[in-house]
Order: C-alpha cells, then sequence, then structure tokens
C-alpha cells in the first residue's frame, strides 16, 4: 500500500514573481484602481516582468504618491521579498494595509500571510483569518485555500474538515494550483469525504495540469493503486 500524506501545505512565504505580477494585471478589474497613470502601471508591470526592480519601484512610489491601491500592493510586495529594496516587513505591512482597507484582495492576502507567518508582527492567526476572509469574499483564490488549511489544522478555529473541504473546493473552481492538491489529500485519506482514490488522482492530475510540480509524485502514487477502468474514470477534469 502506498503511503499518502496528510495534508501538508506546499505554501512558501517568499511570494513568487507571478504573484506580483498577477496582482499588476488586477488593476484593471477594479475602476478604483485603474486611473489615469494606467500607461505608467503597464510600464511597472513590464519591468518588474525584466526583473527590474529599481526603475519599478521609481514608479510604483510615484504612483504612491498618486493614490494608485494597486500600487500600494505591488511596492508592499517588493518591501516584503526585498527586491530592488531593503527588505523591510514593516513597510510591506504598512503599505498592503492601506490598499486592504480600500478593497485590495491581493493586498488582503498577503497581509493575512504575514500575520499568519509572523513576519515582522507577531504570529495571529485570527487577524490571519480576518484578512483571508475578506479576500476571499472577493473570489481570492489562493484565499480560499489559505482558510481552508487553517480549518483541516485547526489554527485560529476549531478543526471543522467539511468546511475545509468547502473552501478547497471553492479554491479548485477559482483556479488554484495547489487547493486540489490538498483536495486529493482529503479524498485520499476520507478526511471530510468519503475516501475515493479515483478522485484524489484526479485533482492531482489536475494539480499538474496547472503547474504545481510538487503533486507528480502523488499522482503517480495513486495511479499505482487503480485499475484500468477507474483510470479512465479519474479523467473527469480533461
Amino acid at each position: 500500500m502506498v503511503r499518502l500524506k496528510v495534508l501538508i501545505p506546499n505554501i512558501p512565504f517568499k511570494l513568487p514573481l507571478a504573484l506580483l505580477l498577477a496582482t499588476l494585471l488586477s488593476f484593471a478589474t477594479n475602476p478604483e484602481m485603474a486611473s489615469a497613470g494606467a500607461d505608467d502601471e503597464k510600464v511597472a508591470y513590464e519591468l518588474l516582468s525584466i526583473g527590474d526592480y529599481g526603475q519599478a519601484k521609481e514608479i510604483l512610489e510615484r504612483l504612491v504618491s498618486e493614490g494608485s491601491i494597486g500600487a500600494h500592493a505591488n511596492l508592499a510586495s517588493l518591501y516584503l521579498n526585498g527586491h530592488g529594496v531593503t527588505q523591510d516587513y514593516g513597510k510591506a505591512r504598512e503599505l498592503y494595509l492601506t490598499a486592504a482597507n480600500r478593497g485590495h484582495p491581493g493586498a488582503q492576502n498577503n497581509l493575512g500571510s504575514m500575520y499568519f507567518y509572523g513576519k515582522g508582527i507577531p504570529q495571529d492567526y485570527a487577524e490571519a483569518l480576518k484578512w483571508y476572509r475578506k479576500a476571499a469574499a472577493q473570489g481570492h483564490a489562493r484565499s480560499h485555500a489559505l482558510i481552508a488549511y487553517m480549518y483541516s489544522q485547526g489554527l485560529g478555529v476549531e478543526i471543522n474538515e467539511s468546511r475545509a473541504v468547502s473552501y478547497f473546493v471553492q479554491a479548485t473552481r477559482l483556479g488554484d494550483a495547489e487547493a486540489p492538491r490538498s483536495l486529493g489529500y482529503l479524498y485520499a485519506s476520507g478526511r471530510g469525504v468519503p475516501k475515493d482514490v479515483v478522485m484524489a488522482h484526479a485533482l492531482f492530475g489536475l494539480a499538474k495540469s496547472r503547474g504545481n510540480k510538487a503533486a507528480d509524485g502523488e499522482f503517480r502514487a495513486t495511479r499505482e493503486l487503480l485499475s484500468d477502468p477507474e483510470l479512465l474514470g479519474a479523467n473527469i477534469f480533461k
């Protein structure tokens, strides 16, 4: 019998460049974020995409002075990760908080993660959950996944596996790459749902298709447990 791990998150705190770019691309989704500085925001995006953080910082600082919510969030991420600036958790939190209070879901999620991991501030699961919920209410996929993880582990809340499943399902529907892998663990172990290795295999495959290389081991492990007809039935996400 292949041993499948109980739910283990694959959520590194150091935010990848892809997340910075995703936040920048969200400017146009909120009329308050799209402004007369839209051309400058596009330039900042292009600079971030090639790793020119110094010039991007200069543009973002000017946009921040003009009140851009998205610029607050992205400049915060530069300070959080130390890209083009000296790493400064206090400055990152200040910028995230401004954007979060003005409704930016990416900033709300990242501020929640600062509280979750205790980066520059005391670790506070209740505060993390508060900001994750605000972001999730706006359809932020990763926030749904993080709330699910907190319910699965009892972090700041009582363990509630059925709620964990519900949030992981929603995060999966919203396109998160880690959520189907975590949901696959729950189906493989029968936690919060009836044990279903076929569904687990399908979810690990979905995570792989979204670029989650960490799901490859579980995908191969569950494949070995299934018959050919079951494998055919596992192609539900194709």
